[in-house]
């Protein structure tokens, strides 16, 4: 059968996390192009987009960001790959996952476009018009329910993903001691030779 491919479309949150690990407010966006290959049915699929610099962020909120052409976008470590992961081997800008039949895996999205959903963010915030920059930056806030129950989840997985790390740091076998170099008995003497001034007779 011949490979065929579908475009995708799909909604998400958007949260930025700030040097003290504080998350922000959530902005409501979009996910619009690439394709997964071709699959029986309707199927949906869970993708999480983690940025490591700060310019990804900035082009969604200035309007679009396309993957792969704005960002540099690659398939996320798993595993024991993620976890020996440092901020010296990421080099992307974007690392991508998906979960789907409850296993996440690293997807390639070259192509895909993130924007903002403006009309969602305005229902969310009750403010029309409202900017996702002035969310990020914390200038408005909203009393919904199932936004702080996301923000409460996410704070909730960071927290647990860290501690997960650490546990694996700390059972790792610590480097084995050089061993002693051997020292002499205490007490012990060195015996040299000594001559016979008369030799034959019996020591006196």
């Amino acid at each position: 059968m011949p490979s065929r491919s579908f475009p995708r479309r799909g909604h998400g949150v958007l949260v930025v996390r700030d040097k003290q690990g504080r998350f922000s407010n959530p902005v409501l966006i979009t996910l619009t192009g690439g394709s997964f290959g071709w699959q029986w049915g309707v199927q949906s699929t869970d993708i999480v987009l983690v940025f490591t610099t700060p310019k990804g962020v900035e082009g969604i909120t200035g309007g679009k960001v396309t993957l792969g052409a704005d960002a540099s976008v690659a398939a996320g470590p798993v595993g024991r790959q993620a976890e020996v992961a440092t901020d010296a081997t990421f080099r992307s800008e974007v690392y991508s996952y998906s979960r789907s039949r409850g296993v996440f895996a690293g997807i390639a999205l070259d192509g895909s476009a993130l924007t903002i959903d403006d009309k969602a963010d305005a229902a969310l915030y009750k403010r029309p018009g409202i900017m996702a920059s002035d969310i990020l930056a914390g200038n408005v806030t909203t009393s919904d329910e199932s936004a702080r129950r996301f923000l409460a989840a996410v704070t909730s997985s960071v927290g647990a993903q860290r501690t997960a790390l650490q546990r694996s740091a700390s059972a790792a076998p610590a480097p084995a001691a050089p061993k002693p170099q051997a020292k002499p008995a205490p007490g012990s003497a060195k015996s040299f030779p000594l001559s016979d001034p008369k030799p034959g007779e019996e020591p006196k």
